[in-house]
């Protein structure tokens, strides 16, 4: 289905990202050390992210058979999964996205020193209390990820009207 395609491209998106930063975090090491690492991440991630994307999907199915229990708390149980599963979904939906986008920000702002160091300075000097250090980071980091999200979607629109143009085939109605 539609939703399961989103699910997993975004699970996707997000075992890029979290390569890019296990690649960081082993940047000055051996090649030899940077391959294994990064193999026993992206396997790791792999069965991660499938296993939480199958189970997710198989939540209201779980509940529908354990509606039909006779145990009286399994029905419960099972009614509550099929009563709730869709919300989840909805709730997962936009936290996985607001993660894609702070996650891409944080990553993007890592990459270019000069305008990380000094807003990491900046973030230092006005709160000391390192909750507040973080929650700044991340909203940053969230506003650097619309930004390039919106640049990037913005130049993948125009190149795929531009192929259609070469194509001679008409851009679809929005």
């Amino acid at each position: 289905s539609k939703k399961v395609r989103q699910a997993i491209f975004t699970d996707v998106i997000l075992s890029a990202e979290i390569v890019a930063v296990a690649l960081g975090a082993v940047a000055d090491e051996p090649f030899a050390t940077k391959a294994i690492v990064l193999s026993l991440v992206s396997v790791g991630m792999t069965f991660a992210i499938y296993g939480l994307v199958a189970g997710l999907v198989k939540l209201d199915d779980i509940g529908l058979h354990l509606q039909k229990a006779a145990n009286g708390a399994k029905r419960r149980i099972g009614r509550f999964l099929v009563d709730y599963t869709p919300a989840l979904m909805k709730v997962i939906s936009v936290g996985g996205t607001a993660a894609m986008f702070v996650v891409g920000g944080g990553i993007v702002l890592h990459g270019i020193p000069a305008i990380y160091d000094p807003l990491h300075h900046a973030v230092e000097e006005l709160t000391h209390s390192g909750l507040l250090q973080g929650l700044i980071t991340t909203v940053v980091s969230l506003a650097a990820g619309l930004v390039v999200g919106a640049v990037a979607a913005l130049v993948v629109d125009n190149a795929l009207k531009g192929i259609r143009t070469l194509r001679g085939k008409p851009a679809p109605a929005h």
